[in-house]
């Protein structure tokens, strides 16, 4: 979405406060690429850092790098209930959103299961072949491999489906809710996130034997609860909140996200610094921070809007690497090589191809924000 359909945002039909700015965006936008970045070097860049010796506290924290998916979720929730809280009324608007969703997902999940194919075409059976193009590979339980199958990443594309389908109902039944009942729907959905360590669920690995019959999509939707209350809190509240913008509010919130990941790998205590996390996305969304401002700041936003295209081109990007480079070198070069490759798939394949889709399906007419999800 461009900074000029930012501005466009309607004001909120109930409250009559102003949607996001294009600056706010920003540094929820900034806030994607750090996240795409976490889940990139903990793909590609843990091991080698353990491998290498270097001091614990960067290792631990390029391990817990997975968790940049825990805090896509709770800003996609976030998002979305900001910019649909009252436009979900109708088919029309029903439509209007998922053709918006459409455009803005797949073509580069269809670049990159075509780019991935060659590298895994022998391995795909008939199950992998109907359910991966159809996002439907996560709607399984944790410790299937069908999860990961085809193109590794995409399995939290098949997550935020899930969240798509559901959130029209849950911001229907949420959005007439009183400050009270958010604020306990909110401490349920972050209490459950601890409780069952949430923000680690899913996958092929079975972490938490006791949550083998819980289905993936189901468990991850407390993040996206998580968010969807703290964006209407936050739209009620903005006053009130505005006390997270005090710098001591915003060192600790830093510390605690950071020292955690930084430290351990328990799994509970990092699921609260996912919670920690969430405060912190209703920080920055009122762009009264150094740290918004960074994020706001014209590089970040550009590698921000690129950060889908980083995300799910990451491992065919790597292997194409290694078929023509040397290991040492292909490493080297995967992160330079993946940024610059995303932020072209984003300005010449993302853009045209969502802008024609929106045309194509009727959907020119909805603002749509980039930041609502991990591939949005």
């Amino acid at each position: 979405m461009t900074r000029q359909e930012v501005a466009e945002v309607l004001l909120d039909n109930k409250t009559g406060q102003a949607a996001l700015s294009a600056d706010q965006l920003g540094a929820l936008t900034g806030l994607r690429f750090v996240a795409a970045l976490m889940v990139l070097l903990f793909h590609f860049g843990a091991s080698w850092a353990e491998v290498s010796a270097l001091p614990y506290p960067i290792v631990n924290l390029l391990k817990n790098g997975y968790l940049g998916v825990s805090i896509f979720f709770i800003l996609s929730g976030f998002i979305i209930a900001h910019q649909y809280i009252w436009r979900m009324n109708d088919r029309s608007d029903l439509a209007q959103f998922a053709a918006a969703r459409f455009a803005r997902l797949y073509p580069v999940y269809a670049l990159a299961l075509l780019w991935e194919l060659p590298f895994v075409w022998r391995e795909l059976g008939l199950v992998e072949i109907f359910t991966v193009p159809l996002l439907l590979q996560s709607w399984t339980l944790p410790g299937s491999s069908l999860s990961l199958a085809w193109l590794m990443q995409a399995w939290t594309l098949s997550v935020e489906l899930f969240f798509y389908l559901t959130a029209p109902l849950m911001l229907r039944f949420l959005r007439n809710s009183s400050s009270g009942q958010l604020i306990s729907v909110g401490v349920i959905a972050a209490a459950a996130m601890v409780l069952f360590a949430v923000p680690t669920f899913g996958g092929s690995v079975v972490v938490q034997p006791a949550l083998r019959w819980a289905p993936i999509p189901l468990m991850r939707s407390f993040e996206f609860l998580f968010g969807v209350v703290l964006a209407l809190l936050w739209k009620r509240h903005e006053d009130f909140l505005s006390y997270l913008h005090r710098p001591a509010i915003q060192a600790a919130l830093v510390c605690a996200i950071a020292l955690p990941l930084c430290l351990s790998r328990e799994l509970r205590l990092v699921s609260i610094a996912m919670v920690f996390a969430g405060l912190l996305i209703v920080q920055l969304a009122s762009l009264k921070t150094w740290l918004a401002r960074i994020l706001a700041s014209r590089p970040l936003l550009l590698l921000g809007e690129a950060s889908y295209a980083l995300y799910i081109l990451q491992l065919p990007v790597r292997q194409t690497l290694e078929l023509f480079l040397p290991l040492t070198w292909a490493r080297l070069a995967n992160l330079p090589v993946a940024i610059s490759i995303s932020i072209g798939v984003f300005l010449f394949w993302e853009e045209p191809s969502r802008r024609w889709l929106r045309s194509a399906l009727g959907a020119s007419g909805q603002k749509v924000c980039p930041t609502a999800s991990i591939g949005a």
